[in-house]
């Protein structure tokens, strides 16, 4: 198990590097998921992290050991998931902001760092529309730090700044974020 997040009280999701995605109910059988689905069903990725969108807590988001970020409607998880091509290697961290939620960050173990500032458009669209439709809807991703020798581990946001802790200890601060 590589990720694992709250989607509720009672319920827990979790990935591993073999690609698999489950969610268990605490309050039932705990040894058995009540849901068990693909990263990406056309091949076997691993999933880096989980993290749930704050203002749709139906909207699963994941990262996986591709690059790559996935969302996924947890009411009807046999629907084709959204999936993004983003960093070259896989994600290490992502975050959403705490008051501005369609702000997004992600880094990963290439070293970069980045801004999704339009992640709530792109998913209310990816649930009212089909995949075929979604392909004209892009990210918009800014580049807060390019990549460099170390990966950076984590990031963390709050208000306009960012932090990015970085393989070699190094702590990057960036100020005045520009948020949508």
């Amino acid at each position: 198990m590589r990720a694992v997040s709250f989607v509720t009280r009672n319920e827990i999701a979790g990935g591993n590097l073999k690609g698999q995605i489950s969610v268990w109910d605490v309050r039932q059988d705990v040894f058995t998921p009540t849901i068990s689905f693909p990263y990406n069903s056309d091949q076997s990725i691993g999933v880096t992290q989980l993290v749930q969108f704050p203002t749709q807590r139906h909207i699963l988001v994941g990262a996986g050991a591709d690059g790559s970020l996935s969302t996924w409607d947890l009411r009807k998880t046999d629907a084709s998931q959204t999936i993004y091509a983003a960093h070259r290697n896989h994600i290490t961290d992502l975050r959403f902001h705490n008051v501005r939620p369609g702000n997004g960050f992600s880094c990963s173990f290439d070293g970069d760092v980045w801004h999704w500032n339009n992640f709530a458009e792109l998913l209310g669209a990816s649930v009212s529309m089909t995949s075929k439709q979604l392909s004209g809807k892009m990210p918009n991703v800014l580049c807060l730090l390019p990549r460099k020798k170390f990966p950076v581990n984590s990031i963390d946001v709050i208000g306009d700044s960012l932090v990015a802790a970085y393989d070699n200890d190094l702590l990057v601060y960036i100020n005045n974020l520009q948020l949508k």
